[in-house]
C-alpha cells in the first residue's frame, strides 16, 4: 500500500512539473517531432510562426539550411507577424533513407500594417540520418 501511494505521488509530481514547464515554455519538443518525414516537414513549417530562422533550419541538413536561413532572415525582417493556417502534409514517397512529402498551407503575414495571405503547395525532399528525418532542400 505504501509503495502504491509513493508511485502515485511521484506520478502527480512529474505531471505537475511537465505541465508547468510546458505552460511556461521551458520544454521544447521540436526535436522529438523528427521521427517521420511528415512530422519533420510540419514542424519546420509551423516553426516559421516564431520568426526565428534557427527554429526553422534546425530541421534542415546544413547546406540547404544555410540557404533557407538567408531567405528567412530577409522575410522575417520585412514582416511584423507570420501565421500558418490550413497546414496539410502528406507522405508521397518513402524509400529507405529518402522521402518526399506534399505540403500545402496558407501563410498569413502583416507587413506595414497590411495583412497578406498566400497559399503555398510544395513537394519537400527529406533524408534520414541517425534516426531523424531532415529536410534536404531550401524552399
Amino acid at each position: 500500500m505504501r509503495i502504491r501511494r509513493l508511485i502515485i505521488i511521484g506520478a502527480i509530481i512529474a505531471l505537475l512539473f511537465v505541465g508547468g514547464s510546458i505552460c511556461m515554455g521551458k520544454l521544447d519538443f521540436s526535436s522529438a517531432r523528427t521521427d517521420t518525414p511528415v512530422n519533420t516537414a510540419s514542424a519546420a513549417i509551423m516553426a516559421m510562426e516564431k520568426k526565428e530562422a534557427a527554429k526553422v533550419t534546425q530541421y534542415f541538413t546544413p547546406t540547404p539550411g544555410a540557404a533557407m536561413a538567408n531567405r528567412l532572415n530577409i522575410l522575417f525582417a520585412k514582416c511584423e507577424t507570420i501565421d500558418i493556417a490550413n497546414l496539410s502534409v502528406m507522405l508521397v514517397l518513402e524509400e529507405g533513407v529518402a522521402a518526399r512529402v506534399q505540403a500545402s498551407y496558407d501563410i498569413i503575414w502583416t507587413q506595414g500594417g497590411y495583412v497578406n495571405t498566400q497559399h503555398e503547395a510544395r513537394l519537400i525532399k527529406l533524408v534520414k540520418y541517425e534516426k531523424r528525418w531532415w529536410i534536404n532542400e531550401a524552399f
